[in-house]
């Protein structure tokens, strides 16, 4: 299983994301700093990224979506915030996201999250076999 990494400071909600992601099988790290955020970044291959939205989420993001595509493909990048929507595909796409979570349904992140990683999944698996083909 890829590693997750959680980036955030609201400790109620970071507990919730990370009770949700290890039931699920995933190894979880939290960091609190840009600079961590984008180390991991580039060391890690396979990654699930949650970001709790404030301080330099957007900086976050526009980094991770700037990424070269090979590398991109790779990282499932989660936001979970107030003045996001839960589950809204037009929003996760026009952001370069693959999932959003409004904070008051972060009782059911492990739901939403484990939906959206499945279809991630499935939708890459040709390509990457392809990619490894060719």
């Amino acid at each position: 299983m890829p590693k997750a990494v959680i980036y955030g400071k609201d400790g109620d909600k970071i507990q919730k994301i990370l009770t949700a992601l290890k039931s699920q099988g995933f190894n979880c790290l939290t960091v609190l700093s840009y600079d961590e955020a984008v180390l991991l970044l580039e060391t890690e291959d396979d990654i699930i990224f949650v970001i709790n939205e404030g301080n330099d989420s957007n900086k976050l993001i526009q980094n991770i979506t700037s990424l070269p595509m090979y590398k991109r493909r790779n990282i499932f990048l989660v936001i979970v915030g107030d003045n996001v929507p839960t589950m809204s595909r037009l929003f996760a796409f026009k952001e370069g996201l693959n999932l959003t979570v409004n904070t008051k349904d972060i009782e059911n992140f492990s739901a939403y999250f484990k939906k959206t990683y499945l279809e991630y999944k499935n939708f890459y698996k040709n390509f990457k076999e392809l990619a490894i083909k060719y």
